[in-house]
């Protein structure tokens, strides 16, 4: 199993105040990158689930260029 470092980005989060969010990151364990960049935006929704006002509208994307693999 390998790491990967993936940077979901985040289009139209309208936040009640203060920035808004253009990026999340997630570290995810597996053994391929377009798993790792699945599994990533499965987290990213369930992050719009946890803080639904802050991620109100927001639909995620994850660009190939931002999946790495991740060396410790």
């Amino acid at each position: 199993m390998k790491h990967f470092d993936v940077l979901v980005t985040v289009h139209g989060a309208t936040p009640p105040r203060g920035k808004a969010v253009t990026g999340i990151g997630y570290i995810i364990k597996t053994d391929s990158p377009e798993d790792a960049k699945q599994k990533a935006l499965d987290c990213a929704k369930l992050t719009q689930l946890q803080h639904p006002r802050k991620y109100k509208n927001a639909t995620f994307s994850v660009d190939d260029k931002n999946v790495k693999e991740f060396k410790f």
